[in-house]
């Protein structure tokens, strides 16, 4: 299987490090972010003219290899691959300090260790174009170009002794990149994520303060969309009367993440703050903004699916403004 390089006579430069001049600052981490951003869109995103600027097509979709590519991002096979010190790379896209898109030379990877990102291929005028998608940093590049195996056919068939064959559905490894993670197994998409609380709240009505901590876990449905379950407890900072208890709340709910933005709403339950008061089934709405990439700060409101007896007026001791730091992992 032959091999066509977009300049075999250029030296490569190596490269150390990735993430710095991010074209997705958060990184993409599974298929789904490579289809959600590199996608034909009725407005032209960096992204977008990242992949035309690397095939040679300017700042506009058109007809030819880019058409090929907005059609079979949906489709393609895209898996996890473990890219080796000493693997080159035609050409990068990254977003630069003056804020434009910009294409790299020949690059070579020079790293004390393997980066992971996603690979794909691209079918056009029998040929193979391979992507890969850096994990870190989203900076799409074109890997490779490979020539697609001609099959050997008979003259007594009538057909010419070279056709070409359709290329096979499923993604096949080229040369050097390994389908293999750092761990030794080829790594799929995240299934799961975790996530640590640590806030204050206050009960409103109560006259008194809380601090506590939670735990939870999860569940990436959809690229912008997860669902969670979370618990824990908070503790009194102060009573004047000694009946303020520790409250212990455990949550079931979903999230929509719009960038470093995301809101969620979902249902909870709270024991009671106070001997005299009852435990409660709550409605909760909460936001959180992003600020690295593992850390978040949040705010959550909660209320009393149905409030005590006594309880009037807005202040209700039900009540609870919560907001605090999330670490997830």
């Amino acid at each position: 299987m032959g091999f066509s390089s977009v300049d075999q006579q250029v030296e490569a430069k190596k490269f150390y490090r990735l993430g710095l001049a991010p074209l997705v600052k958060d990184g993409i981490f599974n298929s789904d972010g490579v289809r959600n951003f590199f996608s034909k869109k009725p407005k032209m995103t960096k992204e977008n003219e990242a992949v035309c600027l690397l095939l040679g097509g300017g700042r506009l979709i058109k007809d030819g290899i880019i058409s090929a590519f907005f059609e079979q991002i949906s489709i393609v096979d895209i898996l996890t691959v473990s890219v080796n010190s000493g693997e080159t790379i035609e050409k990068m896209a990254f977003f630069s300090k003056s804020r434009e898109v910009k294409i790299t030379g020949k690059l070579e990877w020079a790293g004390q260790r393997p980066f992971e990102a996603l690979a794909f291929r691209i079918v056009f005028d029998h040929q193979f174009y391979w992507f890969l998608v850096p994990k870190m940093c989203g900076n799409i590049s074109l890997w490779k170009i490979e020539d697609e195996e001609p099959a050997k056919i008979s003259e007594e068939d009538g057909i010419p002794e070279e056709v070409f064959i359709p290329p096979p559905p499923k993604f096949k490894a080229g040369p050097i990149v390994e389908y293999e993670s750092r761990l030794g197994k080829t790594e799929k998409d995240k299934k799961y994520e975790y996530l640590i609380d640590a806030y204050v709240a206050e009960f409103q009505g109560c006259g008194n303060k809380y601090v506590g901590s939670r735990i939870g876990i999860v569940r990436p449905m959809q690229e912008n969309f997860k669902v969670f379950v979370i618990g824990g407890a908070a503790f009194p900072i102060y009573a004047k009367d000694g009946k303020w208890k520790t409250v212990f709340m455990a949550d079931l709910g979903a999230v929509y993440l719009m960038g470093k933005f995301s809101v969620g709403a979902g249902i909870g339950f709270s024991t009671k703050i106070r001997e005299d008061k009852d435990d409660q089934l709550e409605g909760l709405v909460n936001a959180s903004l992003k600020i690295s990439k593992k850390i978040n700060v949040f705010f959550e409101y909660r209320v009393p699916v149905r409030e005590d007896k006594e309880d009037s007026g807005f202040i209700k001791a039900h009540r609870k403004f919560i907001g605090g730091i999330r670490i997830t992992f």
